[in-house]
Formats: structure tokens, C-alpha cells, sequence
């Protein structure tokens, strides 16, 4: 009896073994808690990480790319996935579907400035579907689109979502997903170019108007000794960016 008392004393005495045995338990904790804590901000590092990846795109490797964007902007990837196998008939049998739909939205596509003989002509032809003729299209389903190059950007808007086809140095891309705050940035930072009338006469611009255009598209607005260009010479400047762009 006396034996067990004091085994059960000693349990609780502040000797080194105790220390030593209460201190590892303490550790243990310790390193628990840290373990969890690295786990924590390793899944938050991936949900990062995966949500980055999460940004879908998808990149044409056909002949006419701005058609195909068109195409699984309109009937998602899945249906694409389903018809790479013979592209070519499909894209004609859509591209003759899509006319019919073309003269039905004449109206529209006359307000748009839009030429439909010309727009027809172009969309069945031998050569890949001009941004004309993406423009008709997302008027005729409803469709939206901003196309993006470089430093200017078009706005085809005629639908609840909008898609951005990304079109810089030669890669033709389209966005898929939500794209809004992009789509705010791109409009914020970009210079929209009107289809019909990419510029208008310089008469029509204020020299700033003409400076804070020239910002938007990249252009140093001084000379070597830091001398604001003046109004013409801007408006020389931007022209010559446009040709290059357009």
C-alpha cells in the first residue's frame, strides 16, 4: 500500500524525469499544432494555386481560328471535342446554317453598318472569317465578344455573356468563364476601336484627347528632352500604331 502512495506521489513530483517526460508531451503538441498550421497554408497556397489553373482557354490549331472561337463560344468545348474529328464538313454546314440566320437579322446587322452581301460572301469563302464577320455573328446569336489585340480592343456586345478572344501577335485565343473584371480592366487601359470608324479626324480631338489616346496605345507622348509632342505629330503617331493593328 505504502509502495503504491508513493509510486503515485512521485508521478507528481517536480523531478527531471517528470520534467523531461511532461515537456515531451508539451512538444508533441507543440509540433502538432505547427503541422497543422503548415497544412493549412499548404491548402490555401493550392486552392491558389488551383484557381489560377482554373482559367480556361481555348487555343484554335485550325485554319480559320476566329470561327472556331466563335464556334465553341457558342456551343461550348464539349461540342467541339465532339466534331474535331471532322472539322472541315462541320464548319461548312455551320458557316451556310449561319447566312439564313444572317438574312433574318438584316435590320440589325444594316443599324450595325454592316454590309450583308459582303458579309456573306466572306463567310463562306475560301479565306478565315474577318472580325466583320464575327461581328455579325454575335449580332445574329446573341452573342458577346470583346476582341483583344495588343492595345486596342473591339466590343461586339450582344448577349448576357461575354467572351474574350485574345488575338495579340498572331495567337488567337478565346476566354472562357467569367471574365468580367478583365473585361473592366481591358476597357479601362485599352483603346476601343468603333468597327465602322477606327479614328476619327483629328479636328474632332482635343490635344489631350489626343495625348491620353496616344497613352492608351502605348505611344511615348515626348521627345528625347521631354517635350510633349504636339497634337499633329500624336495624332501621326497613333495613326501609324492603328495601320499596324487593325
Amino acid at each position: 500500500m505504502s509502495e503504491h502512495i508513493f509510486q503515485s506521489i512521485n508521478e507528481h513530483m517536480l523531478d527531471s524525469n517528470n520534467i523531461a517526460r511532461w515537456c515531451r508531451y508539451m512538444e508533441n503538441e507543440e509540433i502538432n499544432e505547427e503541422k497543422k498550421k503548415i497544412s493549412k497554408r499548404n491548402n490555401i497556397i493550392q486552392n491558389k494555386s488551383e484557381s489560377v489553373k482554373k482559367e480556361e482557354y481555348f487555343i484554335p490549331k485550325t485554319r480559320d481560328k476566329l470561327f472556331w472561337c466563335f464556334y465553341v463560344a457558342l456551343n461550348g468545348l464539349g461540342e467541339f471535342m465532339k466534331v474535331r474529328d471532322k472539322l472541315f464538313v462541320h464548319e461548312n454546314e455551320t458557316k451556310y446554317a449561319a447566312v439564313d440566320l444572317l438574312r433574318n437579322n438584316k435590320d440589325k446587322l444594316k443599324n450595325a453598318k454592316i454590309k450583308i452581301q459582303d458579309t456573306e460572301c466572306d463567310l463562306v469563302g475560301s479565306k478565315p472569317i474577318s472580325l466583320a464577320v464575327l461581328h455579325a455573328l454575335a449580332i445574329s446569336y446573341s452573342l458577346s465578344f470583346v476582341v483583344v489585340n495588343d492595345d486596342i480592343y473591339y466590343d461586339f456586345s450582344y448577349g448576357d455573356k461575354c467572351f474574350i478572344i485574345d488575338i495579340t501577335k498572331g495567337q488567337t485565343k478565346l476566354l472562357l468563364g467569367d471574365q468580367s473584371e478583365k473585361i473592366a480592366t481591358i476597357k479601362e487601359t485599352k483603346y476601343y476601336i468603333f468597327p465602322s470608324k477606327p479614328i476619327k479626324a483629328m479636328s474632332s480631338y482635343s490635344a489631350k484627347e489626343v495625348k491620353d489616346i496616344a497613352k492608351k496605345l502605348a505611344i511615348v507622348v515626348d521627345d528625347a528632352t521631354g517635350k510633349i509632342y504636339n497634337k499633329t505629330t500624336l495624332y501621326g503617331l497613333i495613326q501609324s500604331k492603328l495601320g499596324k493593328l487593325i
